[in-house]
């Protein structure tokens, strides 16, 4: 239940909207930059798994950092 605290942090938000952009806008463009199809899906794929990597790689983040602050809080319980 303390993983859905994920979604009320801005750093959250933030990574997602940017990797949605960036891969809306790498369908957009990579066609027009590289009009070969074969080159165009290559770099589209390139692009897209850049950017929901690092979007995977930021939520790993934020779930490590959700998991130390449910730690403490139960460390501050018990010590009380």
């Amino acid at each position: 239940m303390f993983i859905l605290k994920i979604f009320k942090k801005m750093d959250f938000w933030l990574s997602f909207i940017f990797a949605l952009s960036t891969i809306g806008i790498s369908f957009i463009v990579v066609p027009y930059v590289f009009p070969d199809v074969l080159q165009s899906m290559f770099a589209t794929c390139l692009l897209f798994g850049f950017f929901a990597g690092e979007f995977l790689c930021e939520v790993k983040h934020l779930i490590k950092e959700v998991i130390q602050e449910e730690k403490e809080r139960i460390r501050a319980i018990e010590e009380v």
